[in-house]
């Protein structure tokens, strides 16, 4: 079995041939594989197992297409060739065949564009991608556009795309394309109309449940393929072995800069589990302390959950929310991470902790150091939670290569505490932690007496 490096998945909206509603979304990979498929029915090894969901034929007309894109000629005045680099063997697959049931020619051809966009962006790309496109690949000229280009051509069923593509995304609410959303469309209709004026009430309709759900969808209008290459920034030519050694130098300098400058860049940092000896927990956790034994030791429990009708946790006064906060894959050591705490209110003054200094204090139940695993990073703590009764945030944040100075944060948290009117006061502080350099998560909570009638309703 093959196996795949570099990869680039495009999810294309297919209409349902012969019906008004509806629509699939189909997810194809453009890939670099050691061990390409062979060439069967006329078909290029590259496109062979598109063979199975009726697809072939766009894969094809794609793949023509994307080589006969002309390349940039120069680069900081250095010469640069005029064909293509020696590629490594390139596959097209479907990730679930089911996704493409009842697609026949008359709706095939859509799903051209969106596989020559993927091919482009793994040949030209410097790092993965995932997008939604639709689009025919005319091969006369269209729209002054020239044939080398990619005239992009007009397609059925937009009404339908549409749908699908917000389903989709409403469906999987967290995906590869993290907050921002694109969907590539052709520029003109069957009608000759522009795109985004026919369609202009369902395009809003699409953006307003993206936005719903925290992703910020943004439709794209095309002309050409080339164009859509350079919305996507596959416009530079990859250089083969040759040319990678006759620059090695260079590209070694390159290297130690693009290195220090994803050093400095933030991580994303995410919720993780936390390890309780019966099993990991999610974060947050609330934990309940029991009475301590004659040495003064307390062993702590996980209680079950209590939250609003909004899923906001809460929690009794004396006690725990526990933590634990995973970043993204990073190349550098934990030595070199810094992380902290800070804890924040509408009435309470906030209070920051580093994770060792958390680690120290009673908060100590489910506390972590730094620590990495598989290129992650993963630190937490757990917070006693104490009146008045009020909402609260658990706000982590990190920075790659430099630490935090807690004073001058200290300092700038509670000004902004005391300054603020107590209804803006939670968020105040929120915005401004959000501006310090480096991540940022933040775990809501909202503290609550034991007696409380809503606490009381969740244990009844």
């Amino acid at each position: 079995m093959s196996t795949t490096s570099h990869y680039v998945d495009v999810l294309v909206p297919l209409a349902a041939a012969g019906r008004d509603v509806g629509g699939v979304i189909c997810e194809i990979r453009a890939a670099f594989t050691d061990r390409a498929a062979e060439a069967r029915g006329g078909f290029d090894p590259a496109i062979v197992p598109l063979l199975d969901i009726k697809l072939a034929g766009a894969g094809q007309r794609a793949l023509d297409i994307v080589r006969r894109l002309p390349l940039p000629k120069r680069r900081f005045g250095l010469p640069m060739r005029l064909t293509r680099p020696s590629s490594p063997n390139t596959v097209m697959t479907p990730l679930d065949s089911r996704q493409a049931r009842g697609l026949d020619p008359r709706n095939a051809s859509s799903a051209e564009l969106g596989l020559a966009l993927s091919l482009c962006l793994l040949e030209r790309g410097r790092k993965p991608g995932v997008f939604f496109a639709t689009g025919s690949l005319e091969g006369s000229d269209c729209d002054s556009v020239h044939p080398n280009d990619g005239p992009v051509g007009p397609v059925e069923g937009l009404s339908q795309k549409f749908e699908a593509v917000t389903t989709w995304l409403e469906r999987h609410k967290v995906g590869p394309w993290g907050k921002h959303a694109t969907l590539f469309v052709p520029a003109r209709t069957v009608d000759g109309s522009l795109t985004v004026e026919a369609y202009r009430e369902e395009i809003e309709r699409a953006r307003t449940r993206a936005a719903a759900i925290g992703v910020e969808l943004t439709v794209t209008p095309l002309r050409s393929l080339a164009e859509g290459a350079r919305h996507l920034g596959a416009v530079k030519p990859r250089f083969d072995a040759k040319e990678g050694m006759m620059r090695a130098g260079v590209l070694a300098v390159l290297g130690f800069v693009a290195f220090m400058a994803a050093a400095l860049q933030p991580v994303e940092l995410s919720p993780g589990k936390i390890d309780y000896f019966l099993g990991p927990l999610p974060t947050p956790t609330v934990l309940r302390a029991s009475v301590a034994d004659e040495k003064g030791a307390k062993t702590f429990r996980p209680v079950p959950p209590c939250t609003t009708k909004t899923g906001l946790s809460l929690v009794q006064f004396e006690d725990y929310v526990s933590v634990n906060i995973e970043t993204s894959q990073t190349m550098l050591p934990k030595s070199l991470f810094s992380a902290v705490f800070v804890v924040i209110g509408e009435k309470s003054q906030p209070k920051i902790f580093e994770p060792k200094q958390a680690l120290n204090t009673e908060a100590d139940a489910g506390a972590t150091p730094i620590r990495k695993v598989n290129g992650r990073l993963s630190f937490g703590a757990a917070f006693p939670v104490q009146p008045p009764e009020e909402e609260m945030k658990i706000v982590a944040l990190s920075r790659q290569l430099g630490g935090f100075n807690t004073n001058r944060l200290d300092q700038g948290v509670r000004e902004t505490f005391e300054n603020a009117p107590q209804e803006t006061r939670l968020n105040a502080q929120a915005r401004w932690l959000a501006n310090i350099r480096g991540s940022y998560i933040e775990i809501p909570f909202e503290a609550i007496a034991p007696d409380n009638q809503r606490v009381v309703r969740c244990e009844s």
